[in-house]
């Protein structure tokens, strides 16, 4: 019986912060890689072409028109349960109701100089993969999502002006 109890718990604990544990070992994976490459998080290149937008500012729904980059918020998607990875990313608007503004697909974002090392055969898609999404977990990087999205529908190119 004790044998059963020393097994479960530490599955258990492992269940439920997987999604911590698996934000834990992505950074961690891209701080060794990088550092490996004399390079840094923080200094990487990205931009976010590959957002998928539903909503531009001619639509008729008062909430977009008149949204507060203050209620736009992040929500990570992952895929699956137990042994999770992060599959993409919604920026919804957090009013009355959640409206999904844009997804950003996690396979779609990549970073040029990560593109430059997998060419130097330097690094593989996966290492390449779990470094973008170390960016994407960055705080500037969420950030930066959110006043791009916010920007993009308001002023931008899926602006009505």
């Amino acid at each position: 019986m004790i044998d059963y109890i020393l097994f479960t718990v530490p599955f258990i604990i492992l269940w439920l912060t997987s999604r911590r544990c698996y934000q834990y070992s992505i950074r961690l994976f891209a701080k060794i890689k990088l550092s490996k490459l004399n390079q840094s998080l923080d200094k990487l290149y990205y931009s976010f072409e590959q957002v998928v937008y539903f909503y531009n500012q001619t639509t008729h729904i008062e909430a977009i028109k008149t949204m507060d980059k203050s209620h736009i918020h992040l929500r990570f998607e992952y895929h699956p349960f137990i042994f999770t990875e992060l599959t993409g990313i919604y920026i919804e608007l957090n009013n009355d109701k959640t409206i999904t503004l844009a997804y950003l697909p996690i396979d779609q974002f990549m970073l040029p100089y990560l593109d430059q090392k997998m060419q130097e055969k330097a690094l593989d898609y996966t290492s390449c993969k779990r470094i973008s999404i170390a960016k994407l977990y960055h705080p500037d990087t969420k950030m930066k999502l959110v006043d791009e999205v916010f920007n993009q529908i308001s002023f931008g190119r899926y602006s009505s002006s």
